[in-house]
């Protein structure tokens, strides 16, 4: 407690951050009491980030008020300190994840909360499905069709010939060289995860050029 004589007030400070004035008069008696509420620091922005990843660890970063720490879901990532940028790692649950990330002052107050999803995917799509064509052919090109999981591209030998869409049929015509021809077929989900392969394609190509 502080006790100034010419303003008459006795003024304390709790651990929430609110100071609290007791007004006396000439004879020493309490006439009131003034409470004045500190204000909570701002909610720390996020930078930019992936929605969807196949990697569990996720780093988080952006701006906060000066001598705050930062929170996630409640607990201290970080502590305080006089910067106004952050950058943290969060380790990440297959499927869907839900950060709440807020910031505290030196009093303790506590910001409001930013909501920040993510969602993990780490199980690749299963193989497409390839309708099996000829053997032999005589001519230099030849269209693959079948069908795969909505949401996914289709790979001829690690390169991506048709790009993701919801469609679950597929179609893409090949180049074929003088001689044998293997196809490794695969499919990739939006994060990166790649299926196992549909299969080895034999095609010989007898044309001539």
């Amino acid at each position: 407690y502080a006790f100034d004589l010419q303003a008459q007030y006795i003024r304390s400070h709790d651990h929430g951050g609110q100071t609290r004035e007791i007004i006396v008069d000439d004879t020493g008696i309490a006439t009131g009491t003034v409470t004045v509420r500190r204000s909570v620091p701002s909610p720390p922005s996020v930078n930019a980030y992936a929605l969807s990843t196949n990697v569990p660890l996720i780093t988080f970063s952006g701006g906060k008020p000066a001598n705050t720490a930062l929170l996630i879901n409640g607990v201290e990532r970080l502590a305080l300190n006089a910067s106004v940028t952050w950058t943290t790692t969060q380790t990440l649950v297959e499927g869907a994840n839900v950060f709440q990330i807020s910031d505290r002052n030196v009093h303790g107050l506590e910001s409001l909360s930013v909501t920040v999803p993510v969602t993990l995917v780490t199980v690749p799509p299963p193989p497409p499905v390839v309708s099996v064509p000829p053997e032999f052919t005589s001519t230099r090109t030849v269209t693959l069709t079948g069908s795969k999981e909505a949401g996914t591209a289709i790979l001829v030998n690690g390169t991506v010939v048709v790009p993701a869409s919801n469609s679950t049929t597929w179609s893409t015509t090949v180049i074929l060289e003088e001689g044998t021809n293997n196809l490794v077929i695969e499919s990739m989900d939006s994060v990166g995860n790649k299926s196992l392969a549909a299969g080895i394609g034999l095609f010989i190509s007898t044309a001539v050029c």
